[in-house]
Parts: C-alpha cells; sequence; structure tokens
C-alpha cells in the first residue's frame, strides 16, 4: 500500500468512526450541567469529524512523491496506527475527550505526512 492510500484509508476510517459515535450518540440522563457538557461534547465530534473531512480533502488534493521516502511512509504507519486506536472506543460519553485528542494527533500527523509527501 503506498502512503498515500495508507493516509487516506486511515482518514476515512477515522471518519467512519466519528460518524458512527455521532449517529449512536445517547446523552445520559442528568441535571442541564450535565447536559450542556453532553451537547459540548457531541459538537466536538461534529468539529472532529469535519477536520478529518478537511484533511482527506487536504491529501487529495496535493501531488504525492512518485517514490515514498522512509520517513513518509513512517508518517503514514504512525496515522494508520492513531486511526486503527480509535477503532477501541466505545459510545460512552466519558472517553469522547481521548477520541477528540487521538483526531487531533491523526489530523497533526495528516499534515507531517502531506509536508513529507510533496
Amino acid at each position: 500500500m503506498t502512503a498515500r492510500e495508507l493516509t487516506l484509508s486511515s482518514l476515512y476510517a477515522a471518519r467512519d468512526k466519528l460518524g458512527d459515535l455521532i449517529v449512536r450518540w445517547t446523552p445520559e440522563a442528568g441535571d442541564d450541567a450535565a447536559r450542556r457538557s453532553q451537547a459540548e461534547a457531541l459538537q466536538g465530534l461534529l468539529r472532529a469529524r469535519d477536520e478529518v473531512s478537511g484533511a482527506i480533502n487536504g491529501v487529495i488534493g496535493i501531488a504525492f512523491r512518485e517514490v515514498s521516502t522512509p520517513e513518509l511512509l513512517g508518517a503514514a504507519r504512525e496515522l494508520a496506527a492513531t486511526a486503527a486506536a480509535l477503532q477501541a472506543f466505545g459510545q460512552s460519553i466519558a472517553q469522547v475527550g481521548e477520541v477528540l485528542k487521538a483526531v487531533d494527533r491523526a489530523v497533526e500527523l495528516t499534515t507531517k505526512v502531506m509536508l513529507l509527501a510533496v
């Protein structure tokens, strides 16, 4: 698999996971503060999905090198590992913060891949 293919498949998997989390969101009962917190967490997931979509568009929009360097392949593999780690998260609101951290890392790694790819 090329660095471009690995990068895109990783980002698509991350976006699919975020979409799944959004669609299956089940707010927990609670007071107004708890509901506000849950609404903010859901908004965070929506923003994260949009960030990943933007990263996908960025990768699609650049011309990757003909031959991948070891650094590029390493960055793409690190991105793939980060995206794969997202699959382990369940549906609990308690995990949203960790999901968002993983997505932030995936977007950072995408930027690194893109810089190495051109």
